[in-house]
C-alpha cells in the first residue's frame, strides 16, 4: 500500500499525535505512541486542496480553507461534518497558542485570536494592539508580528499585553 502525499500536517507534544492532511482531501489525526489513526474528516473530493490544519486539546482539530472558514472537528462530531465553522477571510499563517487557542493572520495580513474552549461557541477577537502583521509566528501565548518596516512586537496573548515592541532598526 502506497501513503497519499500529505499537503499540510501539525504536530501536538501535549497528546502526542500529528495532524496531517492528505492530497485525497481526508485528514487523519496520528498517535505516535501507539501508531493507531483516527479519521478526522472524510475524503469527499471537494475540499480546497489549499489547506492548513492545527491540532488542539482534547481531539479538536481546526481545518482552514479557501475562501476563508475554519472548520472545527471533534471527537464527538465524528468525521462527517464539522463540529461548527468560523469565517475569516484565507488565513495565512495559523499556529496553536494554548490547547484550546490559535493566532491567525488572514491575507490581508488582520491578526485575529480564535478561541475554541467551547467549539460549539468559538470566540474571535482581533489582535488591534499589532495593526497589520505581514511577517508573523507563534509561540506558546505570544503572538508575534514584524511590520514591513522592520519593527518587532510581542504580544502576550493570556493579557492582551504587548511584551516587546523593537522600533525599526536603524538603517
Amino acid at each position: 500500500k502506497m501513503a497519499a502525499p500529505i499537503h499540510a500536517s501539525d504536530f501536538m507534544q501535549a497528546n502526542n499525535s500529528i495532524i496531517a492532511a492528505y492530497d485525497f482531501m481526508g485528514i487523519s489525526r496520528w498517535n505516535l505512541e501507539n501508531g493507531t489513526s483516527k479519521i478526522i474528516r472524510l475524503a469527499d473530493g471537494k475540499a480546497a486542496q489549499k489547506e492548513a490544519v492545527v491540532t488542539l486539546a482534547n481531539g479538536v482539530a481546526l481545518i482552514a480553507s479557501d475562501p476563508g472558514n475554519i472548520e472545527i472537528y471533534t471527537e464527538a462530531s465524528g468525521p462527517e461534518k464539522p463540529a461548527n465553522e468560523v469565517l475569516i477571510g484565507w488565513p495565512n499563517y495559523i499556529g496553536a497558542v494554548t490547547p484550546t487557542k490559535v493566532f491567525i493572520v488572514t491575507k490581508s495580513g488582520e491578526p485575529d485570536l480564535l478561541d475554541v474552549t467551547s467549539t460549539a461557541q468559538p470566540v474571535l477577537t482581533k489582535l488591534s494592539k499589532l495593526g497589520a502583521c505581514p511577517r508573523f509566528a507563534s509561540a506558546f501565548d505570544l503572538a508575534l508580528c514584524v511590520q514591513e518596516n522592520g519593527q518587532f512586537q510581542g504580544l502576550r496573548l493570556s493579557d492582551n499585553e504587548m511584551v516587546f515592541d523593537i522600533p525599526t532598526p536603524p538603517s
